[in-house]
């Protein structure tokens, strides 16, 4: 005799369309993973200029 139903995951992705989309999804991902604000700070500001070329 079953307990329960097992239902499936649903997974609904998203659709990115830039650099910038994929960056708040890394840092969400980040964030999740437990690093410090430091970190993620640091990234706020080094990586938008690595791709916009400033120094």
């Amino acid at each position: 005799m079953k307990r329960g139903i097992e239902m499936g995951k649903v997974l609904r992705f998203c659709k990115l369309n830039s650099w910038e989309d994929y960056f708040e999804e890394f840092l969400l991902q980040k964030e999740l993973e437990g690093l410090r604000p430091r970190t993620l700070n640091d990234y706020r500001y080094y990586i938008p200029r690595f791709f916009d070329g400033k120094e």
